[in-house]
């Protein structure tokens, strides 16, 4: 064979190998149009995918059946985005498929009705059912199909009872319900969709409810959870939770230490409820309970009333964070074994008072 032959056979072989290659794969994932065919269960909506339309399901059975017309799509990589009529919208992106293709969601919408990710899991339409995780690592990134977070986290470690400082939290999987322990009528937030992000639960709620929160801090028997401070919206403090009964509502007895919000105290055992009762002190006296704060001044000036938002049990310490319009926290630590003698730490900011010890004592 001459140099002139072997090099034509040489660019014939590279041609037929670099069309084989590009004929056996139809996207970065292999994803393909078909893998979204059929019927997926969601949070608070079950979706139904044949070639032509998509069939939109409420869980509420008070809302009609949403058909949505499929006018084309387009699979790019991991993601499939899908263009409806011109009567029924613009175009929705599906993504975060897992490997087999039973875990996926919607992204979040950035125009339009600005929903937020949904997500969902293959289903008979018989089980609708809330998806258990929306698996934050997504199916294209090589760790998805399982039902929960890296950390085992689970939509339904959520769900139940949680009694608070303040309120208590009634999670179903369609809505949280709020009781105020003042009996301020019952709020209801309706969810629309969540996340597991590892040790983290995302909650998105209905537009009229507001944006999202995030739970964390949850314990390994998922008795104890914290409610992350918000740093928009209402700018709330973080709310810790203990599961209980209804009818056994109270503060739980710790909120967190270094180490986490596994511990039903601290390290040093201190729990919230050992700051309960009266104190006496140089100047003034304290009566706490469950969710305020009495000053009564020994020069009989009017008492004064600070209503308690939450709280941290840090080791030694107990940090009480005040509603907004009583200010920020206070820090009371140099509890004695008895838990008959404490002290209010100085403050460095607001009235930057000095260290106030204070006793056990009757009024």
């Amino acid at each position: 064979m001459t140099l002139v032959r072997r090099l034509a056979f040489g660019c014939v072989l590279a041609i037929l190998s670099a069309l084989a290659l590009g004929a056996t794969s139809t996207s970065a994932s292999a994803l393909e149009f078909e893998d979204i065919l059929g019927t997926w269960c969601g949070l608070t909506t079950d979706y139904i995918f044949d070639r032509d339309k998509l069939t939109v399901k409420f869980h509420d059975k008070q809302n009609k059946d949403r058909i949505l017309n499929i006018d084309s799509y387009e699979v790019r990589g991991p993601e499939i985005q899908i263009f409806w009529s011109k009567r029924d919208g613009d175009s929705t992106v599906f993504y975060d498929f897992d490997a087999d293709h039973k875990f996926m969601a919607q992204k979040k919408n950035e125009g339009g009705d600005n929903g937020p990710r949904r997500p969902f899991k293959r289903c008979t339409l018989s089980a609708s059912a809330a998806p258990p995780s929306t698996n934050y690592g997504g199916g294209s990134g090589g760790g998805g199909g399982s039902s929960g977070s890296r950390s085992g986290l689970q939509f339904d470690d959520i769900l139940g009872t949680w009694c608070g400082v303040t309120t208590d939290y009634i999670f179903t999987r369609d809505k949280l319900t709020v009781k105020f322990h003042d009996k301020s009528r019952d709020r209801v937030l309706n969810i629309d969709s969540y996340e597991v992000r590892g040790p983290e639960i995302q909650i998105y709620w209905s537009k009229r409810d507001g944006d999202s929160t995030v739970f964390y801090d949850f314990d390994a028997k998922r008795d104890f959870m914290a409610q992350k401070a918000n740093e928009g919206g209402d700018m709330g403090p973080r709310r810790p939770f203990k599961r209980c009964s209804q009818s056994a509502s109270a503060a739980p007895t710790q909120d967190r230490n270094s180490g986490g919000g596994s511990n039903y105290s601290s390290r040093s055992g201190l729990k919230f409820d050992d700051i309960l009762g009266t104190w006496c002190g140089v100047t003034t006296d304290y009566v706490f309970t469950r969710d305020k704060l009495t000053v009564k001044f020994h020069d009989k000036s009017r008492d004064r009333i600070l209503n308690i938002d939450s709280y941290d049990v840090r080791g030694p310490e107990i940090q009480i964070y005040w509603s907004k319009r009583d200010g920020d926290s206070t820090v009371f630590y140099d509890f004695d074994a008895d838990r008959n003698f404490m002290a209010q730490k100085a403050n460095e900011g607001g009235d930057m008072g000095p260290r106030r010890p204070f006793k056990r004592c009757s009024r």
